[in-house]
């Protein structure tokens, strides 16, 4: 009888362990008061008022119709409330248990698409991705966030682009900008490597759901999200900011003023993307997987609205940096055990941010080092670099 290969062996694992842990916990979750309320409310405003989709009067009364006893102004892309416009032809509850299936059935999906990674993995290193992303996936899966729909994301844009298919992988990308505040940072990593035509379909997605946009709620469009994005502005002061895990939440511990800490947020934010931008382009295409990882990290690091679940993406992370380098497990266990602690403590989330910060160094330091080739690349007698047998690629990624 053939033995099954690690890769099937830690797939099954982590689908296992998925199944296990986040259906219980999706089970338990309430959709009134969730934040999929919001979502639910503009599938409705989209289909029967779509002119008024970022009123913020229209929207308050579309939830509190549902029974909300919170306002959660929807500032999406317009193209995103199509989505939910198909589950609002549902009652609210059932629309929010297939919404949670779906999602779950995508986390299955995503340990399947990276099941070749997973297979140079450990069973520490395993669950030290599994821990890093355990508090952030359910506690998104129990508000009813998209977050897991951007993990799907980024991890089929980096397959598309290991397997040399970089103008579809941009149009994957394109569809990351519905959270525009993650994607713009990890554009800015695809300028500095001057991957092209990344960024050329990530351009025609974004232009396209812009079009969107304005075909369904019209010329209204800009002055109607402007007044939408100042309110949400509003809504977090200095003491709820630093529930964020970002720069943004670390500098309101000390600076208070709302128009200060965007200045100096801003500030920080350059300085690392600049830091970043230097460390990526000292490095060759060889380890793009490391150099993708960093950019995820910083870019939720640098995130302006972050909140804890976008850090499910650490999980694409972690898995990329620590089947090159199995010490990076450390840095999610402690990741994971911050996360533990910061919400038996009330949800400082803050506190991460140089968790984040730390990891993408890491990462970008490891890219830098020649002893970081790792399992899927191979140095060939010719002196040429192929994939080994943990990477779906066909041959290593080259500038473009």
């Amino acid at each position: 009888m053939r033995p099954v290969s690690r890769m099937w062996l830690n797939t099954m694992a982590a689908i296992v362990c998925l199944l296990s842990v986040f259906i219980p916990w999706a089970e338990s979750a309430n959709a009134r008061s969730s934040d999929f309320v919001s979502h639910y409310a503009a599938g409705q405003m989209v289909r029967q008022d779509p002119h008024e989709l970022y009123s913020l009067a229209v929207q308050r009364r579309y939830q509190a119709a549902l029974g909300s006893r919170k306002f959660l102004p929807w500032v999406h892309p317009a193209g995103e409330a199509l989505l939910f416009a198909a589950l609002s032809e549902l009652g609210i509850e059932r629309a929010f248990r297939v919404w949670e299936t779906l999602n779950v059935a995508a986390l299955c999906g995503i340990a399947f698409m990276l099941r070749r990674y997973l297979g140079d993995l450990t069973g520490t290193q395993l669950g030290a991705v599994f821990a890093a992303g355990l508090i952030p996936l359910g506690g998104g899966l129990a508000a009813g966030q998209d977050h897991i729909l951007c993990l799907l994301l980024y991890c089929w844009m980096f397959l598309l682009i290991e397997d040399e298919r970089d103008a579809l992988a941009g149009c994957v990308f394109g569809l990351a900008f519905v959270r525009f505040q993650l994607a713009i940072p990890v554009l800015i990593f695809f300028v500095v490597m001057r991957r092209w035509r990344v960024v050329a379909g990530a351009a025609v997605t974004v232009t396209v759901m812009i079009a969107a946009s304005f075909a369904l709620v019209g010329r209204g469009l800009i002055a109607s999200y402007r007044g939408a994005m100042e309110y949400l502005a509003t809504l977090h002061d200095a003491a709820s900011v630093t529930h964020m895990p970002s720069v943004r939440g670390l500098m309101a511990f000390v600076v208070r003023n709302p128009r200060e800490l965007a200045m100096v947020t801003a500030a920080v934010s350059i300085v690392l993307l600049a830091m970043g931008a230097v460390a990526w382009r000292r490095t060759d295409g060889r380890r793009f997987d490391l150099l993708f990882a960093s950019a995820l990290l910083l870019a939720l690091a640098v995130d302006y609205h972050s909140f804890l679940y976008e850090m499910s993406v650490v999980v694409l992370a972690g898995v990329l940096v620590v089947r090159r380098r199995p010490a990076f497990a450390g840095m999610l266990w402690a990741m994971g055990a911050a996360e533990a602690v910061l919400v038996a403590l009330g949800g400082r989330f803050a506190l991460v941010a140089p968790l984040l910060v730390g990891a993408a160094a890491w990462a970008m330091w490891e890219a830098q080092t020649p002893e970081a080739q790792g399992p899927e690349t191979q140095e060939a007698p010719d002196g040429e670099y192929r994939p080994g047998a943990g990477s779906v690629c066909v041959e290593p990624a080259t500038e473009r």
